[in-house]
């Protein structure tokens, strides 16, 4: 599976379509994900967002089989028990480092030489719903797009700078959520606070 993930990659890369790449790793056993990544409106939709510099592969567990496969869309038959463990696996053979994962997660990275040159794993929290959970994915999709879209052409070979604006973008949209949680689990205790005083 890494190698014909590493070969698409860099095919993509040297015919110019894609300046950096991203592997959505979810749970199947997750009802509202795995909806969610079997309609093809939503598979579409995600396709559309990443526009032409970005490319996601749609990894699936390989627990639950699919009918329909696309071209980004493969599927990974874990050998050890634990799916974590077997995605882990994968994530080892790509990346040559033992990660461990908490679903879903947005594996970003760049090839070069056929290997992974950079990469960010970033996790997404889930979404109990396939609409809350495409919403999600389709935010961190946008703003990966949006960090790569101003690059030029004359620009294509500075991989590191290119992977430092996705990394950036990346890391800021995470901040934002963290904020938003925290602003909303101050809220009650501010109310409350205000309800005390008067």
């Amino acid at each position: 599976m890494a190698k014909a993930l590493l070969e698409k990659a860099h095919t993509h890369a040297a015919e110019g379509h894609a300046l950096v790449f991203a592997i959505l790793l979810y749970d199947e056993r997750t009802p509202g994900t795995r909806k969610a990544l079997r309609d093809r409106d939503y598979v579409d939709a995600l396709h559309r967002v990443s526009g032409d510099r970005v490319v996601v592969f749609i990894i699936r567990d390989g627990i639950s089989r699919s009918s329909k496969k696309d071209v980004n869309q493969d599927s990974y038959t874990p050998s050890a028990a634990s799916l974590n463990q077997s995605f882990s696996g994968l994530l080892l053979e790509l990346c040559k480092q033992r990660i461990d994962l908490r679903y879903p997660a947005l594996l970003i990275f760049q090839v070069q030489n056929m290997e992974v040159s950079e990469f960010l794993i970033a996790e997404m929290g889930g979404g109990e719903t396939a609409e809350e959970f495409f919403l999600k994915a389709k935010k961190y999709v946008e703003r990966l797009t949006y960090a790569v879209s101003a690059v030029s052409p004359e620009n294509f070979e500075n991989g590191q700078e290119i992977f430092a604006l996705a990394e950036g973008e990346i890391e800021s949209l995470q901040w934002e959520i963290r904020i938003l949680k925290l602003g909303g689990l101050l809220r009650p205790i501010i109310s409350a606070l205000r309800k005390g005083i008067t």
